[in-house]
């Protein structure tokens, strides 16, 4: 507490960055400091998450439009109409670091440098996305989870996804992912169960 009043205004820097504080008293924990979360009706209707339609770019052989995106990936169309719903109805759409970082190899590896950008860029624009970072206590949890279901095909990714979500007491994740249902979560969109 005394190193919190000593530099607050570092600390108040760290909340605007979107951290998380821990205030401890005595090395014990007695209160955990977030940023204020955007409200939902704060969320412009020009929002790039309210448009994922929109999402085109330019890959490596010439443009690439939403109907070539929809062939490598049959849930885009989907998701966006359920991320626009969700944002609609005032859910609050969370993901990690790792998940951004995941993303943007994935669209880098698949679509080009361009493409990667524009995902930056996306998600630099929007407010309707809290992004929730890996530290060094979500790092143990998701590291025991690793451990723990070692029989399971997760990546270390999800086991950071798994750990933030049961912190944060979320119960759905928009994802194709089995792993996520197999961890006790629900994906959606809903996806047909394998006999």
């Amino acid at each position: 507490m005394l190193e919190f009043r000593r530099n607050a205004r570092l600390a108040l820097e760290a909340l605007r960055r979107g951290e998380q504080l821990l205030l401890t008293y005595r090395g014990r924990p007695v209160a955990r400091l977030e940023p204020v979360r955007a409200d939902a009706t704060e969320v412009p209707e020009d929002d790039p998450l309210l448009h994922l339609d929109d999402f085109a770019v330019d890959g490596p052989g010439g443009p690439l439009p939403n109907g070539e995106i929809d062939r490598r990936d049959p849930n885009h169309t989907l998701t966006a109409w359920l991320v626009r719903r969700l944002i609609k109805e005032g859910a609050r759409l969370v993901t990690t670091d790792y998940v951004l970082g995941e993303s943007c190899t994935l669209v880098k590896a698949r679509s080009g440098p361009d493409a990667a950008l524009r995902l930056l860029e996306l998600l630099d624009e929007t407010v309707a996305l809290d992004v929730e970072w890996i530290g060094p206590e979500r790092w143990d949890r998701a590291k025991a989870l690793f451990r723990k279901h070692r029989d399971q095909a997760f990546s270390f990714t999800d086991c950071t996804s798994f750990s933030v979500m049961r912190e944060r007491r979320i119960t759905e994740a928009i994802t194709s992912d089995a792993h996520f249902r197999i961890a006790g979560f629900r994906p959606l969109p809903e996806q047909p169960r394998s006999p």
